[in-house]
């Protein structure tokens, strides 16, 4: 099975990882598919598993988008954790780059 994922910032960067500040060009001056399948994107693809946040990556799904979502399961994560847990691992995920808890 091949995923094809991609994210678009408001600015138009196109990301192939959230979580790596590297983007394979703007959708606003290059038409998408030809970014993303561009010699950039490509050397992105290839660079994936040795950037630093790959190595803390928790991203084997979606979750770190369906999470705050789910406001219920959400909460019962922070009542299970309890707050200072909760708030390392709400960073960690990268979800305070979508919104900002604080402790």
């Amino acid at each position: 099975m091949v995923l094809i994922t991609f994210f678009v910032r408001s600015n138009g960067d196109l990301l192939l990882c959230p979580l790596i500040d590297n983007f394979a060009g703007n959708i606003k001056e290059t038409p998408v598919e030809e970014l993303f399948y561009s010699k950039k994107a490509a050397a992105i693809r290839r660079h994936i598993g040795r950037y630093a946040e790959c190595r803390q990556c928790t991203e084997p799904g979606l979750e770190r988008y369906s999470l705050p979502y789910e406001g219920w399961a959400y909460l019962a994560l922070l009542l299970k954790m309890g707050k200072k847990a909760f708030f390392e691992h709400h960073h960690h995920m990268g979800l305070d780059k979508y919104f900002n808890a604080t402790m």
